[in-house]
């Protein structure tokens, strides 16, 4: 029988550099008996096999056009099966869309693969839940004018687990920071990672607390019922690095409610896979009191450190100083730009 091997994520755990490379190999790939099947960088199409209604589909999902998305799910399905039914004797789908524990919604996908006869193996990627936030919200923070409250946040990873379980055999491997996800996923698929090419690496920064806290300002100010109205600023923010910059370190009290929200599973993580987080946790376990935010809305110094205020004035005065350069080299282009600007030179106004 032939074999599958599903890659459901989770988020934030290198699964873009996974698809890039397989997506940039598929040549080399198949001489090695494996296929990359469906045509596309990724398999976030193949999602609609679940069945889920609209209000569960995921977010880039629903923010496309319904009638020329139903368009190119269908070409993508067709051309999907075509792939699975090729002659190879291992093919690799990689989404993390399917990072689901709704049982439904997964024996659905799972019957909608049973007309290729394939026998069907699962690796998922976990990592340590506290990172696993503040990458979140690092990502959160670029689009819209506030970040997820800890009270919100939950990383289900044993649900999902145990719900793939109950159909096919899972691998959990351990997401490390600078440690290539693609070579880890490869090793335990049976791939020679050495026979594949290297494209270039997507540069994921992480920002730093000052970047965050500009970003946030922008955007409470000026777009606060609007996202992702900032993109094209925030390439610049990305490559203007202050001084020093600060990593975005979360509140102790914070620290500690995420540790307590998932240590039962963290235990059962270590016990069943031998993957230890719990080691970067204290071993007390303590009761702690955080604020509570409404609608689920958090301010990044609701939860986040700021140990240098002197360095986010000063980092403010770099992006200006950056801004006033873009804006006399490029004005056709300049508009956002030009009211950021400007706002940003009337807080300074305001608060001397």
């Amino acid at each position: 029988m032939k074999t599958l091997h599903l890659h459901i994520g989770s988020f934030k755990t290198g699964t873009t550099s996974i698809q890039n490379t397989f997506h940039n190999n598929r040549k080399n790939l198949n001489k090695l008996g494996f296929h990359y099947p469906g045509g596309k960088f990724n398999h976030h199409l193949s999602y609609f096999a679940t069945k889920a209604p609209t209000e569960e589909w995921p977010r880039s999902l629903k923010a496309k056009d319904k009638d020329k998305l139903s368009h190119i799910v269908d070409q993508y399905f067709s051309k999907l099966e075509d792939d699975l039914h090729a002659d190879f004797e291992h093919q690799i789908i990689s989404t993390e869309y399917l990072f689901i524990d709704k049982e439904e919604y997964i024996k659905n996908y799972l019957d909608y693969l049973k007309k290729f006869s394939l026998e069907i193996k699962i690796y998922v990627f976990v990592r340590n839940p506290e990172e696993l936030y503040k990458s979140i919200q690092q990502q959160i923070i670029k689009g819209r004018s506030y970040i997820t409250a800890p009270q919100e946040f939950f990383y289900n990873f044993k649900n999902v687990i145990e719900v793939w379980q109950k159909y096919c055999p899972v691998t959990v491997l351990e997401f490390r920071p600078g440690v290539d996800s693609c070579e880890t996923l490869c090793n335990a698929i049976g791939i020679d990672v050495n026979k594949l090419s290297k494209p270039n690496k997507f540069r994921n920064i992480s920002l730093s607390i000052q970047q965050m806290l500009l970003l946030e300002k922008l955007q409470v100010n000026l777009y606060q019922d609007k996202e992702n109205q900032l993109k094209s600023f925030i390439n610049i923010v990305k490559e203007i690095n202050a001084p020093v910059p600060y990593p975005p370190k979360l509140k102790p009290e914070v620290h500690k409610f995420i540790q307590n929200k998932h240590r039962a599973d963290l235990e059962w993580l270590k016990n069943n896979f031998g993957i230890n987080f719990l080691k970067d946790y204290s071993n007390e376990i303590s009761t702690c009191a955080i604020s509570n935010f409404k609608d689920g809305k958090a301010a990044i110094r609701d939860v986040y450190q700021v140990d240098n205020e002197q360095s986010i004035d000063h980092y403010e005065a770099l992006v200006i100083d950056t801004l006033i350069k873009k804006t006399v080299q490029d004005r056709s282009k300049s508009s956002i730009l030009e009211r950021i600007l400007k706002f940003i030179l009337a807080l300074k106004q305001r608060f001397k």
